[in-house]
């Protein structure tokens, strides 16, 4: 706590001159000099690198590069805080590349050195490759030519025989044969090699060796106008997981006609949360973390009076079942922060309280375009 009071004076003081506190301005730079060499060696690291590419700031993020302290006072500052601070033009540029599938030179051939970089068996294939080229098996018509060119020598004692490694023997035996044997290995198996080398180009240059989603959920977050015409450009080629990122990205943007087509797609009546549908084919946190505005919210809290089953994943490979009225209660509470709203919870946790739930819910009707939603940054 010491630590967040001094924080706080440092805060006081610069937030005047509309400069942000020395320990904001750290953290921002630290993370954005990590996030800068993640984005520049995306493809060669060897780590989940998606893990490492911010997309959003606060305790109540993935990232959380401040503490749940610091983020309080950073809002109650209203300091003007946002995911695009880290990145900036030469980053966002970055990512386009990304999602388009286009490399730098550097970062191509350190993935083709990496691929074609060959173990014991690998060198053995292209060696016997290389002996299916050329046609005979020149390696051996080259020791059989030496040794016989050494027992000439030896008949003759014309040799000594702790110097038989001497190269001057090598190329003897080159002029007699007419032919630099090891020249034409090296140069078929090295033709080889760049064989290799322009396959696995290839290959790269044609398929994504990496999940683009969350870079694509990253250009929505960073909210620049650059990204608009390259997803729109690469909608098309996406695959379905792709295109519900892209899709989101765009919303979050507020890109017609996505957006309203995104919006329409979640106005249910009351009528139809309660009795007409059976299982919703969309998430509601899409009110939150995509929507994020007071109609989004108002749409919310229908869902509080619904006990419809409602799957909410919980890891890569698992989901549990509860009623949505359950979820929507939890993301109500944790993101409309007025003080008479947060007040009705009277320090109770559950959410299967129907007559609580109500009461949040006329609460919410009655309070309308005066929510104060925790903001994402």
């Amino acid at each position: 706590m010491e630590c967040i009071a001094i924080c706080m004076l440092i805060a006081l003081s610069t937030v005047q001159s509309q400069k942000l506190p020395e320990f904001v301005q750290q953290r921002i730079d630290s993370l954005k000099d990590v996030t800068k060499n993640t984005l520049v060696n995306y493809r060669t690291l060897k780590v989940n690198v998606n893990e490492r590419l911010p997309q959003s700031l606060g305790f109540f993020s993935s990232s959380t590069i401040f503490t749940y302290d610091e983020t309080l006072l950073i809002d109650s500052l209203g300091l003007n805080i946002s995911i695009s601070m880290i990145y900036d033009d030469e980053m966002r540029d970055r990512v386009v590349q990304l999602i388009r599938n286009e490399y730098r030179q550097d970062e191509l051939d350190i993935l083709v050195y990496r691929g074609i970089n060959p173990d014991m068996r690998d060198v053995q294939r292209n060696e016997i490759e290389v002996m299916k080229t050329i046609g005979i098996d020149t390696m051996q018509v080259f020791r059989n030519s030496l040794d016989s060119l050494y027992a000439d020598l030896e008949i003759r004692n014309e040799i000594d025989l702790w110097k038989k490694r001497d190269r001057i023997y090598d190329h003897e035996i080159l002029k007699q044969l007419h032919l630099d044997t090891t020249t034409l290995f090296k140069h078929v198996y090295n033709n080889i090699l760049e064989s290799q080398r322009e396959q696995l180009k290839s290959y790269y240059l044609s398929n994504i060796i990496f999940d683009r989603r969350s870079l694509i959920d990253l250009c929505g977050y960073i909210n620049d106008i650059r990204f608009v015409d390259n997803l729109l450009e690469l909608f098309n080629t996406f695959t379905e997981n792709e295109q519900e990122s892209v899709q989101n990205a765009l919303v979050r943007m507020r890109v017609e006609p996505f957006f309203c087509e995104y919006v329409n797609k979640r106005m249910l009546s009351m009528e139809e949360i309660l009795n007409k549908v059976k299982q919703l084919d969309f998430s509601i946190n899409d009110f939150v973390n995509v929507l994020g505005t007071q109609e989004a919210f108002l749409e919310l809290s229908k869902y509080l009076l619904s006990n419809k089953p409602y799957g909410l994943e919980i890891g890569d490979y698992s989901s549990i079942v509860i009623p949505v009225s359950q979820y929507a209660f939890y993301l109500l509470r944790d993101n409309i922060l007025n003080n008479d709203f947060q007040k009705l919870f009277g320090g109770r946790q559950t959410a299967n309280n129907p007559v609580l739930a109500n009461k949040l819910y006329d609460w919410m009707q009655e309070n309308y375009g005066q929510y104060q939603i925790r903001r994402i940054w």
